[in-house]
């Protein structure tokens, strides 16, 4: 099991948080990804950055800021992976994050995308969120949000919506559910994005877990804080 996972990294003024993502992405054991890199007209020297640090890196450089679900289909249209994971660039990787990951996609044929146990970064003991489920109201409500980890959250479960910081899916599901061309409404410009998406993943007939042996730390809220 070595197919190729497409790893794309939205950016808007993002430098500050580069170091620890590239870097712990650097240090993961499965070694075939490639970093879609795609910028939204940012004003620091994020892409300078990238080129010289991390060559390999596929830049896609927007004249606008697109916001979080149009840059991401520009990226998702260049990937070539079996699998494509969207990765939040104010995050840190653990070393078998992206292993997990694949291994649960392909545990099960009907599995069709997974989500990672996302941590905060500043308190690496709480957890940002398991994931999203609908209520009669209308509105999500986010298992586990700011909740201490604990062996309650180590079950793997289904999931409604996974959270746009650290997704993955079968490059073959997302392409049953493209909406002319599209896997993310661009009508959605930030927030709730991942939500349609998940919804139409599971009306195609596939399920999205909660992988809870794949660990990230996120620094929540970083870029929409500067917005």
């Amino acid at each position: 099991m070595n197919e190729l996972v497409s790893i794309i990294i939205i950016n808007w003024n993002g430098l500050r948080w580069f170091p620890e993502c590239f870097e712990s992405l650097a240090e993961q054991d499965w070694k075939n990804y490639e970093i879609i890199f795609v910028d939204n007209a940012s004003k620091d020297e994020s892409v300078g950055w990238v080129k010289k640090h991390y060559p390999k890196t596929k830049i896609l450089i927007n004249k606008e800021n697109l916001g979080f679900s149009d840059a991401n289909n520009v990226g998702y249209k260049v990937a070539q992976g079996k699998y494509v994971l969207f990765l939040n660039n104010d995050t840190r990787v653990t070393k078998t994050f992206l292993t997990e990951l694949v291994t649960v996609l392909e545990s099960d044929r009907w599995i069709g995308g997974a989500q990672s146990k996302i941590l905060l970064m500043d308190h690496p003991d709480t957890h940002d969120s398991v994931g999203a489920f609908f209520t009669t109201t209308g509105f999500l409500y986010h298992y586990g949000f700011g909740a201490k980890d604990s062996p309650k959250y180590d079950k793997q479960m289904d999931l409604y919506t996974a959270k746009g910081a650290c997704m993955i899916f079968k490059k073959s599901v997302l392409e049953k559910i493209e909406v002319e061309g599209n896997i993310l409404d661009p009508l959605y410009f930030a927030y709730f994005e991942e939500t349609d998406m998940c919804h139409r993943v599971w009306l195609a007939g596939y399920r999205i877990v909660y992988a809870y042996k794949s660990v990230i730390y996120h620094k929540m809220g970083a870029t929409s804080s500067s917005m």
